[in-house]
């Protein structure tokens, strides 16, 4: 256990030490591996929080939580295109085995009073904590508009495809928007980055708060977007890659 102690959203967390059994290893696309790792006892993280993988005693890399709050399970989203040690990690890992985690950290969540319609913005694994405040809204009934957009370079790297198009068939209030840079053959310039859909959903669907994660230019952009749209910049939360 570490000596950090943190009060976010009235609660008070201590970050832990845990082991993690990996339970499950899925790949997506060019780059990414989806991971189910089942923790030695239950964490009490937020939806929008990390974890630090501990690669040895002295290489700590963190990642997001990609999965609703639930005990002693998690999901992680791991981009292995780094090829640092972190990525290796998890590129040469097997089911059944186990690592080193502590968390949680993170200021990254959805503050308990919001209302009103929300947008989710992503690029690349920036996904991950968006995913897990998606779900938990969803599973506590939030009945105001959900709005997801995700940027990708490739078509084969849209992950979680299949999930948030359920979502979108369970819940009329959730909506999903991809953007495929890199996609020229069937996409019009419309379709191609984040921003360029913002643009299009801005006039019928203007956000109360915003969440954004991912590539700190898309970021950038978004914020000075979603201001010049008169959107309080207190109601816009972002996280760089984790």
């Amino acid at each position: 256990m570490t000596n950090l102690k943190f009060k976010i959203n009235n609660k008070t967390q201590i970050p832990t030490r845990f082991k993690a059994r990996v339970n499950s290893k899925i790949s997506f696309g060019t780059k990414f591996l989806v991971f189910k790792l089942e923790l030695d006892h239950k964490i009490e993280y937020m939806a929008g929080q990390y974890v630090s993988i501990l690669v040895d005693e002295k290489t700590r890399r963190a990642y997001s939580i990609s999965s609703a709050p639930d005990g002693k399970r998690i999901e992680l989203l791991v981009d292995t295109n780094p090829n640092g040690p972190a990525s290796n990690l998890f590129k040469n890992i097997n089911i059944g085995q186990s690592i080193d985690i502590i968390g949680p950290y993170g200021r990254f969540v959805v503050p308990e009073d919001v209302k009103g319609t929300l947008w989710f913005v992503a690029t690349g694994s920036g996904l991950a904590p968006l995913k897990s405040q998606i779900l938990d809204l969803l599973n506590k009934g939030y009945k105001d508009r959900i709005v997801l957009v995700y940027g990708t370079k490739f078509e084969e790297d849209v992950v979680f495809k299949d999930l948030f198009e359920n979502l979108m068939s369970k819940y009329p209030n959730f909506q999903y928007y991809i953007a495929i840079s890199h996609f020229d053959a069937l996409l019009t310039q419309n379709y191609k980055y984040v921003t360029y859909i913002s643009k299009r959903l801005i006039s019928n669907s203007l956000p109360n708060y915003a969440f954004l994660c991912g590539h700190p230019k898309m970021m950038e952009d978004m914020k000075k977007f979603l201001i010049f749209h008169k959107v309080n910049l207190t109601n816009i939360f972002s996280e760089s890659y984790v």
